[in-house]
């Protein structure tokens, strides 16, 4: 039995991945990590050179190098729905770029934001563009943003109640928050706890496994959980 880091409601063990036990709470649905990290933790992991170095970024590269993401491209016509040409956009946690490249396409104001020293690099590379490299809970920039967005981010920080406040003083006034990311309540992570079963006993799907829950994620959202930290945040 855990306590859920959001609702504080009970949580079982529900699913093991990667060395790490993932619990459920029993109230809001919440999939988390459990025992959860640190926000020193965080920050730690997310500098290292065994992050930067995770497939899960090649990966990302090689679609986004052959194309662009499908996800991508549904964000960013969300942008362009919403905010003039000439926005200020920030990218949190902009990994080795592939956002930030999608964006600039549309808009030619958007930074990115990555504690990474190595992913910094390869995404200065990559864009072309301003990457800044420093902790999101540190940065402090002279101008407020257009838009903040945090693309696949959210569900790896220690404290997302925070993330989104501070992404909210980042922005000026009327300015737009964009969030992105997995939904727990999908038909796949529905049938996770079976794959997780044939995965152990018959030693198949453990890349479908290890697809759904990604390598340092902290929290899997599902829609109340995700509107709940927005409007506390």
């Amino acid at each position: 039995m855990s306590v859920c880091p959001f609702c504080g409601g009970d949580s079982r063990a529900h699913i093991a991945v990667f060395g790490d036990e993932l619990h459920k709470c029993t109230r809001c649905k919440l999939i988390f990590v459990h025992p959860y990290p640190t926000q020193a933790q965080m920050v730690e992991r997310h500098m290292s050179r065994d992050y930067a170095d995770h497939p899960y970024f090649t990966a990302g590269e090689e679609i986004a190098d052959s194309g662009s993401h499908d996800i991508h491209l549904l964000a960013l016509d969300a942008l362009t729905a919403h905010l003039p040409r000439e926005a200020r956009i920030l990218d949190v946690g902009a990994g080795s770029g592939d956002f930030v490249r999608a964006v600039s396409t549309r808009f030619p104001y958007v930074e990115g934001l990555e504690p990474s020293p190595h992913l910094a690099a390869r995404a200065r590379e990559r864009t072309r563009k301003t990457i800044i490299e420093c902790p999101f809970e540190a940065f402090a920039p002279d101008v407020p943003y257009d838009a903040v967005v945090l693309m696949d981010i959210i569900e790896h920080t220690a404290d997302p109640r925070a993330v989104i406040a501070k992404a909210r003083s980042l922005l000026r006034p009327g300015g737009l928050l964009f969030v992105c990311t997995v939904n727990s309540h999908s038909l796949l992570y529905g049938l996770s706890p079976l794959v997780a079963l044939v995965a152990r006993i018959a030693g198949r799907f453990r890349y479908l496994l290890e697809r759904v829950y990604c390598y340092q994620h902290n929290w899997y959202f599902n829609e109340a959980v995700l509107a709940g930290v927005v409007q506390q945040g």
